[in-house]
């Protein structure tokens, strides 16, 4: 799908209420010191879940029409939840869950085998043919796994394995 507006958060609303047939609305900010640091930022999701109560809609985007930017109630010290009674100042809601923010890559060796397998087998090949170690590093926190020749010889092993289970069978024709 195609950008709607160039605007995130109004992309995002966009996409679900035409792509998951979901009424969103959907507040994001990013303040950005003079340094280049980012010092705020934030959101919010709101989606409608049947059967709404006739004129809810219409509360809600009135409230939020009414509150500050998202980054100035973060820079103020507002909570998700300060943020959360702002949006729902007159309408009945209670929190289902709360839980701290944290990055974390859920990468493993395990995967990235998984993923060396999906390359397929002439991709590993290359591999074994060109250098003797291949290392593979995750995007998010830059840990870096090695696998030298006989892991990779391994690991195509497997992926010949897969390639010829993803065929069909000639006897049992696509049953597998």
């Amino acid at each position: 799908m195609k950008l709607h507006t160039g605007e995130i958060a109004e992309d995002i609303a966009y996409y679900f209420l035409k792509s998951e047939q979901i009424p969103s609305a959907v507040g994001l900010g990013v303040f950005v010191e003079p340094n280049g640091t980012v010092s705020a930022a934030g959101g919010f999701l709101i989606q409608t879940i049947p059967p709404v109560e006739d004129g809810l809609v219409d509360r809600i985007i009135k409230n939020i029409q009414e509150i500050p930017f998202v980054t100035h109630m973060i820079r103020e010290g507002k909570t998700p939840e300060d943020m959360l009674a702002r949006i729902f100042s007159d309408i009945p809601y209670h929190v289902l869950g709360k839980r701290e923010l944290s990055f974390a890559a859920t990468c493993s060796k395990e995967k990235v085998e998984k993923a060396l397998i999906a390359l397929g087998s002439d991709e590993l090949q290359t591999f074994i043919a060109e250098q003797e170690e291949t290392d593979v590093t995750c995007e998010y926190c830059r840990t870096s796994y090695r696998f030298v020749r006989k892991e990779l010889e391994d690991l195509q092993e497997h992926a010949v394995l897969r390639l010829n289970f993803d065929r069909p069978c000639p006897t049992l024709g696509s049953f597998l």
